[in-house]
């Protein structure tokens, strides 16, 4: 028998500036960049911006299903 539950992970990334990133929005085609909040966004449970020690970091909650085994 099996059983499904719902596992939580978390992911960071840190930046060195001190400024505020856009909201999410979608890009300029014509540009390389910019997307990044957009996907984080779409695919995070939750996500937030805190200051750290040199600049900003970006964290974000994914939830996942995890498959384990009742045997």
């Amino acid at each position: 028998m099996s059983s499904h539950r719902i596992a939580r992970r978390r992911a960071e990334g840190d930046c060195r500036t001190d400024s505020l990133p856009a909201p999410p929005r979608p890009p300029n085609p014509e540009q390389g960049r910019g997307r990044g909040l957009l996907i984080t966004d779409a695919l995070a449970a939750r996500w937030g911006i805190q200051r750290s020690g040199g600049g900003l970091t970006v964290w974000a909650e994914v939830l996942i299903r995890a498959s384990g085994s009742n045997t």
